[in-house]
């Protein structure tokens, strides 16, 4: 694997020295020219647990990918840089039933630089752009709204507020600092291709982030918003068909599928809150 071409494709071949703006730097660049997305888990294509395949998929192939993908790239790219990193498995909060999911299944990075723990993430479909540091009930406002860590039960949880009037503090992820080798991920990375990580499981998913903004592509439905110096909200939303959703693919997200014909847009996610609110009932 090769390190000046994976940075080459982040559009980061001149920042190599350890610091936290250039980790900065590596991070938003990555987060607007790599994509999530989960298109081959529609397609019945395993996705196989291995960093030399993942190299070969983002760097390679113009794809992108979830965050073991992700996560696990990037942070094989900032310990080859010098950084100190390590992986920390987390739970998602489901914003639909209010409570967070039974299982982690999403994967950060926590980077020690500079005396302090900072929360890195270029796998997640959420709107975290930059690093954050992990330090309690420091409000650290962004463009994309502000955000906070709390202690609960020896947990870290993150929340976000957004920048709308009267907007509450909604969390994202929990977790405990308890590091793990890549390879603690490998049985995630099999169950998060199942109905336990339903938020993929059920639809078809792509995110890039743009200048001060983010693209969705959720289903048939994209949506772009993209934030003033204000903290102003500017969103297009557009419901495609299956057609331009192909067309849009690589259009606005850069990925390129040679078998794009076959892929269809799907969002069923509606079915899992059914289920899951009905068995609490």
């Amino acid at each position: 694997m090769d390190i000046d071409k994976y940075l080459a494709k982040i559009n980061c071949g001149h920042v190599k020295d350890v610091s936290l703006k250039n980790l900065t730097t590596l991070q938003t660049s990555h987060l607007k020219r790599i994509p999530f997305e989960n298109f081959d888990m529609h397609m019945k294509k395993p996705i196989e647990f291995s960093l030399e395949n993942y190299y070969d998929r983002l760097v390679n192939q113009s794809r992108g990918g979830y965050c073991i993908q992700l996560n696990g790239l990037f942070g094989w790219l900032l310990k080859n840089l010098g950084y100190d990193v390590c992986f920390v498995p987390c739970f998602f909060y489901n914003q639909t039933l209010k409570d967070y999911f039974e299982l982690p299944i999403h994967m950060i990075l926590i980077v020690s630089l500079e005396n302090r723990k900072f929360y890195v993430d270029v796998g997640t479909s959420r709107i975290i752009v930059e690093p954050f540091e992990i330090i309690e009930g420091k409000i650290q406002k962004r463009i994309y709204g502000s955000y906070k860590f709390s202690v609960v039960d020896e947990n870290y949880e993150f929340e976000r507020k957004s920048n709308a009037k009267n907007a509450d503090w909604t969390p994202l992820i929990k977790f405990k600092f308890e590091p793990k080798e890549l390879d603690y991920f490998r049985h995630m990375n099999e169950y998060v291709q199942t109905e336990k990580h339903p938020t993929i499981f059920y639809r078809t998913i792509a995110v890039l982030n743009i200048h001060n903004g983010i693209r969705y592509l959720v289903g048939n439905r994209f949506t772009e918003i993209v934030y003033g110096e204000n903290f102003e909200e500017t969103r297009i939303d557009e419901i495609l068909s299956a057609n331009e959703v192909r067309l849009m693919v690589r259009e606005k997200f850069g990925i390129v599928m040679n078998d794009i014909d076959l892929f269809e847009p799907v969002d069923n996610l509606h079915i899992y809150f059914e289920s899951s609110i009905e068995r609490k009932k």
